[in-house]
């Protein structure tokens, strides 16, 4: 539709029409039974003349059910305005994906925009049009569960992901409303949502704007950038302010800075939490506050249908920026080329698409297979398939492990650990627990594979920890097992960085498989065959126990600087604990054996017209080839504002052969040195900085240069 006609169509919108286009309910308002909710459920009566004129549906359940709701909507509504369905695809819709946090460990964008498509394809046959995904969250505190929906603790990577999920879900600009594989991208939780106090959902949030925009702003810029339609604020607080109610946040960064143009939908039931943290007495207040900093539409509180006419009527709310809001609402609708076919999505498209087939599940398991980290392996992996296996543990064949927020994924379609194992290797038995420690029982088992690690509700949102590590039961499960003389293979499934101190010498191997989806257990046993190479690398640091949380590679300099090898009085450390982590942002292995070599550079003076380049040599002397992620952090020494030493800043990944060698360069610029100063400015400062190159943030050598 011309836009011409956008602004015809608002023109014949009366203000109960308007204010019905800024509402999104879930079907359950209109009648029906079905309908997920993720979220309370309001108890409240909704005038006929809002229903008839709504703007969204969020968590219809199938594809029947928004083809009837659709219909009947268009009976009803008098200016035949479509709806727009919405629905959290996170990780996969039916095909189900390694959660997020497992897709940051790949450290491969262009993997995780062939992942969105397909997700989003999937989803969009069934007739969903907006996901809320991706969350550009950083998520440093692993108490908190929704670590898992994020792609971890480093700005750079979450910008990269953030940036190739929305690119997956949209395709390029402007094809939407053309091409039926492709959905709309609500980027979430503007901002800082993961710097909740404690790890605890929902609860307070206190950083300075400095910190906004140098950590939690990038990856939001970033899926800006690569044209996400629609922004979700947070629950939490800026600045004393919730996020849906901050004009600083929505008005002066989103859109002048961010220079963001769709549209803005609160989080579930956000607006009517304005009245629980008192700074609304009621609903009327709580949309005026809302609507006034530049919030467009109003998920499942209800303020907007219960308090914005009567906010218009005292001359609390202008029209006009409910128009302002109503029209990028119709802009979002017509891009999704819903005036021209309010069955898009619905028709052909439905029975033509593949819905979990054999492609988008083979694509599943290589995301998998690339997403799982190797912690530690004492010669161990891989395993000849004719080696005796015996699987236990309380996730060794579990087929739950799909994952928070796994949409309509069933776990009856998941491969469990034992399912994988049992279709590549001979022999291979499960040991029911509780398990006996007495060798004999074990003679005609060669290697005990453990699936441990935590249960799936355990993670995601309200899902929140003061302790994470592994339940005591199955340290002592390990315990018993050690007594067997065999050797263990741990895989661990989770949806956070769990504390390993007190397993990781109860192991002889470890694999970290997050939650893998729906081929998760195809995909371990692709690596603990070696028909496919272990490349997951940790986007999060894992501590050594859970008071060290939230622990991250780039915190800032100290002034009073700890040395965990020579501990001593009045310095930043912990007197039961060493600072530093147990594995290190970056950290994973393989199963080649790769040697870097000493760092080579082309100049030792950067200047703003003049780039440093440098050459490492990666050798690999085993018989194993290896898929390395090469890291590159810079930082300058001497800064206007205390910051890190340094800061991931380019990666590459390079699969090296077996008795081969390869050669990686990597380029530095001034904008790597750039950050946030006091003025809220982004520049580098001259001066003397220094570069690491290795892999991970902890296992490096580095190099001093100058920048003039």
């Amino acid at each position: 539709m011309d836009k011409s006609k956008l602004n015809q169509l608002l023109v014949q919108m009366s203000l109960e029409e308007k204010i019905g286009q800024l509402t999104q309910f879930t079907p359950q308002y209109l009648g029906r039974e079905n309908g997920e909710l993720t979220g309370v459920l309001g108890d409240f009566e909704v005038e006929q003349v809002y229903l008839d004129s709504l703007g969204s549906i969020l968590n219809a359940d199938s594809f029947e059910d928004m083809v009837e709701i659709q219909r009947e909507h268009l009976k009803h509504d008098r200016l035949k305005i479509p709806l727009v369905f919405m629905r959290d695809i996170i990780h996969g819709y039916r095909t189900i994906f390694p959660i997020p946090l497992g897709l940051g460990a790949t450290f491969d964008p262009d993997l995780i925009e062939e992942m969105a498509h397909q997700s989003g394809s999937e989803a969009a046959s069934e007739g969903v049009q907006v996901t809320f995904s991706p969350m550009a969250d950083l998520s440093r505190d692993a108490r908190w569960g929704r670590v898992m929906e994020g792609t971890g603790e480093d700005s750079f990577l979450n910008a990269k992901m953030s940036a190739s999920m929305v690119k997956g879900y949209q395709g390029q600009p402007g094809i939407l409303a053309h091409d039926p594989s492709r959905i709309a991208a609500c980027v979430k939780h503007y901002a800082g949502y993961g710097a909740v106090l404690a790890g605890r959902d929902y609860s307070t949030v206190d950083f300075s704007r400095i910190t906004l925009y140098q950590d939690y702003l990038p990856a939001f810029q970033s899926a800006i950038e690569a044209g996400a339609k629609l922004v979700m604020p947070a629950f939490t607080l800026f600045e004393g302010v919730p996020a849906t109610a901050s004009k600083y946040l929505l008005k002066e960064v989103l859109r002048e800075y961010l220079k963001f143009d769709g549209a803005t939908i609160s989080d579930w039931g956000s607006v009517d939490k304005f009245i629980t943290m008192h700074i609304a007495g009621n609903q009327q207040r709580a949309s005026e506050l809302a609507l006034n900093a530049g919030l467009d539409m109003d998920m499942m509180s209800g303020a907007f249908v219960r308090g914005l006419k009567q906010a218009v009527a005292e001359g609390a709310v202008d029209v006009a920026d409910i128009d302002t809001a109503v029209y990028r609402m119709l802009e979002l609708k017509n891009d999704l080329g819903l005036f021209e076919d309010p069955y898009r999505q619905f028709g052909e498209n439905h029975a033509t698409n593949e819905v979990f087939g054999e492609k988008i599940r083979a694509n599943a398991r290589k995301v998998a297979t690339k997403s799982i980290v190797l912690l530690k392996n004492k010669n161990v992996l891989p395993l000849d398939t004719k080696i005796r296996i015996g699987v236990t543990g309380p996730l060794g064949d579990s087929q739950k492990i799909l994952g928070a927020w796994s949409s309509l994924g069933k776990h009856s379609d998941a491969v469990s650990l034992a399912t994988g194992l049992q279709k590549q290797f001979d022999h291979v038995e499960l040991i029911p627990l509780p398990t006996s420690s007495d060798p004999a029982d074990y003679a005609n088992i060669d290697v005990i594979v453990a699936g441990l690690g935590e249960r799936e509700d355990d993670t995601g949102e309200s899902a929140c920890k003061t302790n994470i590590e592994l339940p005591e039961d199955q340290v002592v499960l390990l315990k018993r097992l050690q007594h067997t003389g065999k050797t263990i293979v741990g895989v661990i499934f989770a949806g956070r960085p769990l504390v390993l101190t007190n397993v990781v010498g109860l192991l002889d191997a470890i694999l970290y498989a997050w939650f893998p989806g729906t081929e998760g257990g195809n995909a371990l046993a692709d690596l603990i065959s070696g028909v496919s190479l272990p490349q997951g690398r940790l986007p999060m640091t894992f501590p050594r126990a859970s008071g060290q949380v939230p622990i991250y590679y780039n915190t800032p300099r100290n002034g009073s600087p700890a040395n965990d090898q020579n501990p001593s009085k009045f310095t930043s450390r912990y007197v039961d604990c060493e600072n530093a982590p147990l594995f290190s942002f970056g950290y994973g292995l393989g199963y080649g054996d790769v040697h870097y070599g000493t760092p080579t550079i082309d100049n030792k003076v950067l200047t703003d017209n003049r780039d440093i380049k440098i050459e490492i040599a990666l050798n690999n002397t085993s018989m194993y080839g290896s898929i390395e992620t090469i890291q590159c952090y810079a930082g300058s020494s001497i800064t206007e504002i205390v910051r890190p030493e340094v800061e991931l800043k380019h990666w590459q990944q390079v699969e090296i052969p077996a008795g081969s060698t390869k050669k990686i360069t990597f380029t530095i610029s001034s904008d790597d040195l750039a950050y946030v100063h006091s003025d809220l400015n982004r520049e580098a400062d001259k001066g003397a900085f220094i570069v690491r190159i290795g892999s991970s943030a902890t296992n490096y050598q580095e190099l001093s240069l100058v920048y003039r």
